[in-house]
C-alpha cells in the first residue's frame, strides 16, 4: 500500500480529520416517515445513539423485502451504512450499502444518478478505510458529481488519490476543495503534506535516474543545508568542486561556501563565495555569505553595504534567506558579544534588519521589503538568460514578462521562465511550468530542480495558511514548529512552540521541541530549562536526556552532564551521540577506563576514524603508547578509506584561504 509520508507530528491532526469526515457523513437528516422501526431509528440517529439506530434500520430493512429498492429503502440503507461507518464498522457498512446495486462504470450516468450522493459518499469512505482505493476514488468522484459542495467527499478523494500514489491528482483534489472552502484546516494540512511528499518523491527520482548529474548533487546539497546537515552538504559537493571543468555551474560555489561557513571555516567559505561572484555577480546567497564573513571580521561598512544592496535588489529572495538562521560561527560570535554592530550603524534600515536577524537566529516572519527601481537591459545578456544565474528581482520581472509574451520558447528559455517565477514567489506558476517541461522532456534537470523547490515552497505556504486558519490549536502550532525546525528556521520554530505551550503548558513533547530549538541555536541556559521540564513531565524521554546532557557538556559542566547522558544510552536513536559525549565527560573527570570502555563499544561502527582518534588521545594521556599508536594508525586508515570529506581536507581549504590563494571578487555596481 502506498501511503502518504506526512511531516512529523502529522498524526496529531488526524483525529480532527476523522471528526470532520464523521460530521459530514452523519450530518444528513434521517428519514422522518415510515414504519415504527424507521421512526425509532431516525430518533436514535438524531440523538447520536448509532448502535440503536443501526439495529432499528436493520429491523426495518428486514421487513421491507428484497424487491427493487424504493426511495425509502434506499434512504434507510444509506443511513444504516452511515451509522455503521460512524461506529468504525466499515466492512458491515459496505455490506449494508452494496444492495443498492451501484453501477460498475462511471459511464452509467442514469444508474449512478438514481443513487443519492450520500450513498456514494459512504461507500467511498468505507472503501477508503478498507484500502479498496480504486473503488473509493470512483465512488467519491460520483459523490462530488452529485454534490460538488461536499467537503467530506473532496477531502476523502484527495486522501484516496494520495494513498494510491496519485499525488498530483491528490493535490488538485485538495486545491479544488480549498477554492470552495478556504478555511478548511485539514485541507491546508493535507495539501501541504502532499506537496512535501511530491518534493521528496521527485528528489529521489532525480537522483536515482541521474546520479552523476551535477544539478542533482547541488539539489541534494542544498536540501542538506536546509536540514542543518552541513557535513552532508560539503561531502556531496566536494568531489564536484575538485573537477574544475564541472564546478562552473551557477550556484555550486555558493552552496559549498555556505556549508564551509556553517562548519566554521570562513576563509575557505570566502574563497568559494568569491569564485561564485566571479561568474555569477548577482548571486544572492554568495553576497549574503560574504556579508557574514565580513561581519565575523567586524568589517561593518562592507557588511551593511552588501546587506543594504540585497534589501533593495532582492526583497523576496532575501526574505526567504532570512527565515533561516545566520551561519553558526556568526551566531556564536553574537552570543559572546564579539560581533556587535556599532551603535552609529544600528539605526539604519540595513542595520535594524541585520540586528533583528542575527539577534534571533532567523526572523520569525519575513520582512516586507520593496524592490528598488533598477535599470535593466531590455535585452538581457546571454549569461543572464542561462538557467541558474541570478539577477535583481526587477530584472527578473522584466525577463519574466518578456518570456511570457513569446509564442515559442526554447527548452533553456522555458527553464529560465520557471526560475524567474520561483525567484519572484509565484510558486504555483513555477510548479505548473516545471510539470509541463518534465512531461515534454522527461529528464530535464532544471525541470526537476525547480519543481522540487516549488513544491517545497508551496508546502510552506500551506502550513502558513494552516496557522491562520487555526490559531488556537496547540497541536497545529506543534506541527508548524516541527516543520520550521526541520528547515533550521529556528526563530519561527521557537515562536510556534511558545504559542503551543501557552495553550498546552503540560505537554512534554512541546517542552522537548522548544528545548531542542534552543539547543540547536546554542542557547544552552534556555535549553536546559525546557529540557529539564520535559524530563519532569516525561522521565523516559531519551532525546531530552541526551540534549540536556549535551548542554552541560557544551558549558563544561561535566558532573551535571553524566546523569542525563547515561539515561539516554537506552535509546538507539541517540545512543551513539550520548556515548560519545559521555566518554568525553569521563575523560574530563579523569575516569579514563570508563571513557575507553565506551569508545571501544563504538569502535566497530567508526566510519571516519573519529572514535579511534579519541581512543588514541586517551591512551596517550594514560601513558599507553603502544595502544595509542595502534588506535591512531586505525584512525588514519579509516580516514583514508572513507570516501567522505575529511576534516583534514577542509582544513587544507581553510589554509589556502589564509595564504591568500582566493580569487578577488568583481566590482559590482548597483544596476
Amino acid at each position: 500500500m502506498n501511503t502518504m509520508t506526512l511531516p512529523r507530528g502529522a498524526v496529531l491532526i488526524l483525529a480532527v480529520t476523522v471528526l470532520v469526515v464523521t460530521a459530514g457523513v452523519a450530518g444528513q437528516q434521517p428519514p422522518s416517515q415510515g414504519s415504527a422501526e424507521l421512526t425509532a431509528a431516525a430518533a436514535a440517529e438524531r440523538s447520536g445513539n448509532y448502535e440503536e439506530a443501526a439495529r432499528d434500520y436493520r429491523s426495518f430493512l428486514s421487513s421491507a423485502g428484497s424487491s427493487a429498492p424504493s426511495p425509502v429503502v434506499i434512504e434507510a440503507r444509506t443511513h444504516l451504512a452511515t451509522a455503521l461507518f460512524v461506529l468504525h464498522r466499515y466492512a458491515e457498512s459496505l455490506d449494508a450499502i452494496e444492495p443498492l446495486h451501484f453501477p460498475s462504470s462511471t459511464r452509467s450516468h442514469l444508474a449512478a444518478a438514481s443513487i443519492p450522493a450520500q450513498a456514494w459518499l459512504v461507500r467511498g469512505l468505507d472503501c477508503l478505510e478498507l484500502n479498496q482505493l480504486p473503488e473509493a476514488i470512483r465512488s467519491l468522484k460520483e459523490a462530488l458529481a452529485l454534490n460538488p459542495a461536499s467537503g467530506t467527499a473532496g477531502l476523502a478523494l484527495g486522501d484516496a488519490l494520495a494513498r494510491s500514489g496519485q499525488l498530483e491528482e491528490a493535490a488538485e483534489a485538495y486545491r479544488r476543495e480549498l477554492r470552495r472552502a478556504p478555511g478548511t484546516i485539514d485541507g491546508w494540512f493535507k495539501l501541504g503534506s502532499v506537496y512535501e511528499e511530491l518534493s521528496g518523491k521527485l528528489t529521489a527520482e532525480f537522483t536515482q535516474q541521474q546520479p552523476n548529474q551535477i544539478l542533482a548533487l547541488q539539489l541534494s546539497a542544498e536540501q542538506s543545508l536546509d536540514r542543518g546537515d552541513y557535513w552532508g552538504a560539503a561531502k556531496a559537493l566536494f568531489p564536484v568542486m575538485q573537477r574544475s571543468s564541472k564546478s562552473d555551474r551557477p550556484g555550486l560555489h555558493a552552496a559549498f561556501g555556505a556549508a564551509l561557513l556553517q562548519l566554521g571555516y570562513p576563509r575557505a567559505a570566502e574563497r568559494e563565495f568569491k569564485a561564485e561572484l566571479l561568474q555569477n555577480p548577482d548571486c544572492l546567497p554568495a553576497q549574503l555569505g560574504m556579508a557574514e564573513v565580513e561581519a565575523l571580521r567586524s568589517n561593518w561598512n562592507a557588511t551593511l553595504d552588501t546587506f543594504g544592496r540585497l534589501m533593495a535588489l532582492y526583497p523576496q529572495g532575501l526574505a526567504r534567506e532570512l527565515e533561516s538562521s545566520p551561519a553558526a560561527p556568526l551566531s556564536d560570535a553574537v552570543k559572546k558579544e564579539q560581533a556587535s554592530l556599532p551603535p552609529r550603524l544600528a539605526g539604519s534600515p540595513a542595520g535594524k534588519l541585520w540586528n533583528a536577524w542575527i539577534g534571533s537566529n532567523g526572523l520569525e516572519s519575513p520582512p516586507r521589503l520593496d524592490s528598488a527601481a533598477t535599470a535593466c537591459s531590455p535585452s538581457p545578456s546571454r549569461q543572464e538568460q542561462i538557467p541558474g544565474y541570478w539577477m535583481p528581482e526587477s530584472c527578473s520581472t522584466a525577463l519574466q514578462r518578456d518570456l511570457r509574451t513569446r509564442t515559442r520558447l526554447t527548452q533553456s528559455e522555458r527553464a529560465k521562465l520557471i526560475e524567474t517565477e520561483y525567484r519572484l514567489g509565484d510558486y504555483e506558476a513555477a510548479s505548473e511550468g516545471g510539470r509541463a517541461l518534465l512531461r515534454e522532456s522527461a529528464h530535464d534537470p532544471w525541470a526537476y530542480y525547480w519543481l522540487v523547490k516549488s513544491y517545497s515552497a508551496l508546502a510552506g505556504e500551506c502550513f502558513d495558511k494552516l496557522a491562520e486558519a487555526s490559531p488556537d490549536s496547540a497541536r497545529v502550532h506543534e506541527i508548524l514548529a516541527r516543520y520550521h525546525s526541520d528547515r533550521q528556521q529556528l526563530a519561527a520554530a521557537r515562536n510556534e512552540y511558545e504559542a503551543a505551550l501557552r495553550l498546552a503548558p503540560e505537554l512534554p513533547d512541546l517542552h522537548v521541541g522548544l528545548g531542542t530549538v534552543y539547543w540547536q541555536s546554542g542557547d544552552w541556559a534556555r535549553a536546559e530549562v525546557e529540557l529539564s521540564k520535559a524530563l519532569e513531565l516525561s522521565p523516559g524521554s531519551a532525546v531530552a536526556a541526551y540534549e540536556l546532557g549535551d548542554c552541560f557538556v557544551q558549558q563544561h559542566q561535566w558532573q551535571q552532564a553524566a546523569g542525563p547522558l547515561e539515561r539516554a544510552l537506552a535509546d538507539p536513536a541517540v545512543e551513539r551521540r550520548a556515548r560519545l559525549d559521555l566518554a568525553k565527560v569521563e575523560a574530563e573527570l579523569g575516569q579514563s577506563e570508563a571513557a575507553i570502555k565506551n569508545l571501544i563499544i563504538l569502535a566497530p561502527t567508526d566510519s571516519d576514524g573519529e572514535v579511534h582518534y579519541r581512543l588514541a588521545m586517551i591512551y596517550r594521556k594514560v601513558g599507553d603508547s603502544a595502544k595509542a599508536d595502534e588506535a591512531l594508525a586505525q584512525s588514519e586508515a579509516l580516514r583514508r578509506s572513507s570516501d567522505q570529506l575529511s576534516q583534514r581536507q577542509i582544513e587544507a581549504l581553510e589554509q589556502e584561504g589564509a595564504n591568500g590563494q582566493s580569487a578577488e571578487p568583481p566590482t559590482v555596481a548597483p544596476k
